[in-house]
């Protein structure tokens, strides 16, 4: 009998991974149905985040701003419910949206500073999707952590200077790979010619 009992673990085992049946199975079930949810949701924001890429500094400010407008709506509404026996809920639930709202003006912010996720890129093309929004290969958590970083530095003084013209000018090389390839020496020739012509006018000046 006891024989028989092991041989029905071990094949309750091999289904289940390795784990004894029971609290720990269930356990580990619902652990991997959170993973999954968390890793959807951090799709659903990085899709913005890839908004927010091709966006231009007055316009990730307009979108700054209607947020901000917005959060402080959610904070009147929830103030508004004094005296209601649910204030509790609404508060916990407002207090979630802002965190997740604010992220993303965390990244904007910080996109305006010079800081540019990873994108997937072939050679010098970057890769789109079919809404030609580009694709943002580190997970959204990781590109929340890095904005912190770099707004942090950014005020300190400290990290890679902002300067987002220069941002530009390669982000719109790379997306006209095609008319910039056969043109390559033309167009750094230019940009040397142009740079001359201003120094010399600054001197001048």
């Amino acid at each position: 009998m006891e024989v028989k009992t092991n041989h029905a673990v071990a094949a309750t085992e091999k289904a289940t991974g390795g784990m004894q049946p029971g609290h720990e199975a269930q356990g580990w079930a619902v652990c991997q149905s959170v993973i999954a949810d968390a890793k959807i949701s951090g799709n659903i924001w990085l899709r913005h985040v890839a908004k927010l890429y091709d966006l231009s500094t007055q316009a990730r400010e307009s979108f700054g701003k209607y947020l901000r407008q917005h959060i402080k709506q959610m904070g009147e509404h929830v103030k508004a419910q004094e005296g209601n026996p649910e204030q509790a809920l609404y508060e916990k639930a407002h207090r979630s949206a802002r965190t997740q709202l604010s992220n993303l003006l965390v990244i904007a912010r910080a996109m305006n500073a010079g800081y540019q996720p990873e994108v997937k890129v072939e050679g010098t093309r970057i890769i789109r999707d079919a809404q030609k929004n580009v694709l943002i290969v580190q997970p959204f958590y990781t590109v929340l952590a890095e904005a912190k970083l770099f707004v942090e530095s950014d005020a300190k003084g400290r990290g890679r200077p902002a300067k987002p013209w220069l941002q530009k000018v390669k982000k719109f090389i790379l997306d006209n790979q095609d008319q910039f390839a056969p043109e390559v020496d033309a167009t750094l020739a230019l940009i040397n010619e142009m740079a001359e012509l201003t120094k010399k006018a600054q001197k001048k000046a």
